[in-house]
């Protein structure tokens, strides 16, 4: 167990695709926190960023 970043990219070698969730208002536009970003920008796998309703 360590931060969910590290744990996610760790993960995403042997995936096919990594999911992570966000949160926020459709109000304030498109924002992910930084385990998303982390995934995006660092993962050796597609990352699907999904919203949380």
């Amino acid at each position: 167990m360590g931060p969910a970043a590290d744990e996610l990219l760790r993960a995403s070698r042997g995936a096919g695709l990594v999911v992570v969730g966000r949160r926020g208002s459709r109000a304030l536009g498109f924002h992910i926190g930084h385990v998303a970003h982390a995934v995006i920008h660092h993962g050796a796998a597609p990352v699907a960023v999904v919203p949380f309703e």
